[in-house]
């Protein structure tokens, strides 16, 4: 887990800047067995995927990329991260913790600066769709 990510999931969620005093948040408390630094890489065998801090929809919010292979062309993959606002969150008047404006303006700095293949954005929801009657 990234560095500024790690103390919110051996809390359980409690120590959340905004969501942390909520029970319906809050979840069992996990150990981190590795925290990562910005551009730390992790090495999975022949895999290698790099950690890009990308804080902004939560304090710890990365970015993971990496390279794949398919019929000898190699792909650079990017799944980003942190772009959304959470409910509730403020950014601009009265923000929700010093400094949130200038995470969210590092976070599309940085994923401008990649240049994927790929994306592979995270969803929130399955979904599914049904003919047209």
């Amino acid at each position: 887990m990234i560095d500024a990510e790690a103390p919110l999931l051996e809390s359980g969620g409690k120590t959340d800047f905004h969501y942390g005093k909520i029970p319906d948040f809050q979840f069992d408390p996990v150990k981190v067995d590795r925290v990562l630094r910005d551009g730390e890489v992790i090495k999975l065998g022949d895999i290698a995927i790099t950690a890009l801090f990308t804080p902004g929809h939560t304090k710890g919010s990365t970015t993971f990329t990496m390279n794949i292979v398919e019929a000898g062309k190699i792909y650079a993959v990017a799944f980003p991260n942190g772009t959304s606002v959470n409910p509730g969150y403020r950014v601009a008047k009265d923000p929700s913790y010093p400094g949130i404006a200038d995470d969210f303006r590092r976070t599309f700095h940085v994923l401008e600066m990649l240049k994927p293949d790929i994306w592979l954005y995270p969803t929130t929801k399955a979904t599914t769709s049904k003919p047209a009657n």
